[in-house]
């Protein structure tokens, strides 16, 4: 018989002073969300589209690369925007396919523009695919200058890749792309829930109760092995959101529908390496 810790605890390891970029991607026009550049230099375009596959809201950008294609920014992210403080880091959530070779890559900026400067900046990537959303972290490195306060922030996020085109730009290949969704300059603050002296798998699954989707957020410490199912009351199982999915070290958020389901408690189980753990759901 399986073991199963039933997970009951809802917590926030988010700072509550997040700047939202933009926000969130849910201003759009012609199919491209407003305020991140399409052109750029000679360059003729980014391949940035709006999608409806999001975080939270109705829309999440889109970005793609284009094999050979030359004379063109592929897959890339670019927005200029105002803020205050030092933030400590550039947070969001992603979805990729990432073929090998690639990467999607986090590299954002903030700027003292008022005094020509200085600046911090952070980098991270991936080269990793996640079918469901997956948070990333880019930390300001504050050390080169002395910088007390910034006033505008460059948000760069791209795919790179070992191609190179016609102006010796790096670039992707087909098949690799990224959904971008909920950006923003944050002082991420860590928090631990312990359970019988292990640390908790998953953080919320939210709504309670559920009429169309139920999300669950849960947190890998390691890279792992990991199934998703639903199941009903009794434990027969419902339904398989994913199944031996290769997944790194970090944030998740998972989708689980159960608009076609009858009002009643349903529980959602995650398998890590071998270890359940289950979360209960409420369909209303």
């Amino acid at each position: 018989m399986k073991k199963l810790i039933l997970s009951l605890s809802i917590f926030s390891c988010l700072n509550s002073t997040a700047q939202i970029l933009n926000p969130s991607f849910e201003s759009v026009t012609a199919g491209k969300p407003n305020n991140w550049n399409t052109t750029l230099y000679n360059y003729s375009s980014y391949q940035i589209r709006d999608t409806n596959i999001a975080h939270t809201g109705a829309h999440a950008a889109y970005i793609r690369g284009l094999s050979s294609q030359s004379y063109s920014i592929q897959g890339a992210v670019l927005g200029v925007f105002s803020a205050t403080g030092t933030p400590a880091a550039l947070q969001g959530w992603y979805k990729c396919n990432i073929m090998p070779g690639d990467s999607l890559v986090f590299n954002p900026y903030v700027y003292q523009t008022t005094t020509a400067g200085p600046f911090a900046s952070a980098y991270s990537y991936t080269t990793g695919s996640t079918a469901v959303y997956k948070q990333f972290t880019a930390n300001f490195n504050y050390t080169l200058f002395s910088v007390t306060s910034i006033d505008t922030v460059y948000t760069g996020i791209y795919l790179s890749g070992t191609n190179v085109d016609a102006q010796g730009v790096v670039i992707p290949q087909t098949g690799t792309w990224a959904i971008i969704d909920d950006i923003a300059l944050a002082t991420p603050t860590i928090t631990g829930i312990k359970e019988n002296g292990e640390q908790q798998l998953i953080e919320q699954v939210y709504p309670q109760p559920a009429t169309n989707m139920a999300f669950m957020i849960y947190n890998l410490t390691q890279n792992v092995t990991s199934t998703l199912k639903l199941l009903d009351i009794t434990g027969k199982e419902l339904k398989i959101i994913f199944e031996n999915e290769k997944q790194t070290q970090g944030k998740y958020k998972a989708e689980i529908p159960v608009y076609d389901l009858a009002p009643g408690i349903y529980f959602a189980e995650l398998n890590i390496n071998g270890q359940i753990t289950v979360a209960k759901i409420i369909k209303q």
